[in-house]
C-alpha cells in the first residue's frame, strides 16, 4: 500500500499531497463522501445547509420579506409635490447571525496484518475511503444534533449542536413543552405547528419535521389505526410520513424525545478551511494511522424558522 491516501467516489479521485492539506475542490468531494450516508447533512435530502469558509467566522445573512406591505397611495398635501401621489416605503426584515468553527480531529488506527491479508488488495484504498470518511460524517451529524459545547463529555463538548443552540438562543415562543405527551398526530406536531409563524407554514414542502425513530415508529402507528388508505399503507409499504404536507424525517442520531420544526436549509454546518488527511506509518506498533483533522461549527439561519419540542 502506497504511503499516500487516495479517495474515489464513482470515477473521481482525490490523491492527497501538499503534506495531506487537500485543495478547496478535493475538500468539497470528501465532505461529499462523508456526509453520503447521513440524513440531515446530506446535501441529496435538501434538509440542512453545508457551508465552507475561510475566516475566523461567517456572519449568515438573510432578507426576509414584509407581509401586509401593500398600501393604498395617499396624496400629498402640501410642498412642492403638492397633489402628487405617493406610498409610505417598507424595507425587508434583514438578520444576522455568526457562524463560527472548532477544531476537531480524528485518527484511525490500521494494522499491517489487515493490509497484508485483506483480499481486496489494490481495492483497499477505495474501501478505507468510503470507511472513514462515512464515520467521520456521522460523527458531525450526532455533533450538529447533540453537541453541548461544555460539560465533561470529550465529544459532546467539543461544540453546541442545533439543539443546544435553541434551548439556549430561542425565544419561549418557539419551545414546545411536550410535557412527555406520545400523541404526535392530535397533540405534539399540532402544537409545534401553531408556533411556526403563519408566514413560514404557506408552503408545508419548505418544512420538514425531525424526529427520533421511536418517535417516528410511534406516528407511523398513529397514523395507521386510522381507517384511511394512507393508514393502511403506511404500515405495509412504508410510504413517506407526512403531518399536514410536512415531510416527518426519522433521525437515527437525534436524542431521545426531541423533535424539530424548521423550515429546510435553516440549519447550517459549516467547514472552516480545507480539510487535512495524513497517513503517518508505525512501524514500531506495526499500522499505519490516518488522521483527519477539520474546524466545523454549526448554527441557525433564522430562528423565527425552527421550533424545538422537548418535555421541558
Amino acid at each position: 500500500m502506497k504511503n499516500e491516501a487516495i479517495l474515489r467516489k464513482g470515477d473521481e479521485l482525490i490523491v492527497l499531497s501538499d503534506g495531506g492539506l487537500l485543495s478547496d475542490a478535493q475538500s468539497k468531494k470528501f465532505i461529499n463522501l462523508s456526509v453520503d450516508e447521513t440524513v440531515v447533512i446530506n446535501p441529496k435530502k435538501n434538509i440542512a445547509d453545508i457551508v465552507q469558509f475561510s475566516g475566523d467566522k461567517k456572519d449568515l445573512d438573510t432578507i426576509t420579506g414584509v407581509s401586509r406591505a401593500l398600501r393604498k397611495p395617499s396624496t400629498i398635501d402640501s410642498g412642492y409635490r403638492a397633489g402628487h401621489k405617493q406610498v409610505d416605503a417598507v424595507a425587508p426584515a434583514f438578520g444576522r447571525r455568526e457562524l463560527s468553527a472548532e477544531e476537531v480531529a480524528v485518527t484511525y488506527i490500521l494494522p499491517y496484518s489487515t493490509i497484508e491479508d485483506n483480499i481486496e488488495e489494490e481495492n483497499l484504498n477505495d474501501t478505507l475511503a468510503k470507511v472513514y470518511a462515512t464515520m467521520f460524517g456521522n460523527d458531525i451529524e450526532d455533533l450538529a444534533l447533540n453537541g453541548t459545547g461544555s460539560g465533561e463529555n470529550p465529544f459532546l463538548s467539543i461544540a453546541k449542536g442545533w439543539i443546544q443552540i435553541l434551548k439556549d438562543e430561542a425565544d419561549e415562543t418557539h419551545i414546545y413543552d411536550t410535557n412527555g405527551s406520545e400523541d404526535y398526530l392530535g397533540t405534539v406536531f399540532p402544537g409545534m405547528l401553531k408556533l411556526l409563524p403563519s408566514k413560514w407554514r404557506n408552503n408545508p414542502n419548505n418544512l420538514v419535521l425531525l424526529v427520533p425513530w421511536s418517535v417516528y415508529e410511534t406516528y407511523q402507528t398513529q397514523v395507521g389505526e386510522r381507517n384511511t388508505a394512507l393508514g393502511d399503507r403506511a404500515i405495509t409499504e412504508g410510504v413517506t410520513l407526512r403531518y399536514s404536507g410536512i415531510e416527518v424525517v426519522p433521525v437515527g442520531l437525534m436524542p431521545d424525545g426531541h423533535i424539530i420544526l424548521t423550515r429546510r436549509l435553516n440549519p447550517v454546518v459549516g467547514f472552516k478551511r480545507r480539510i487535512r488527511i495524513e497517513n503517518e506509518k508505525v512501524p514500531r506498533h506495526l499500522e499505519i494511522e490516518t488522521t483527519i483533522s477539520a474546524r466545523v461549527g454549526f448554527q441557525w439561519k433564522v430562528l423565527d424558522q425552527v421550533v424545538l419540542g422537548y418535555n421541558a
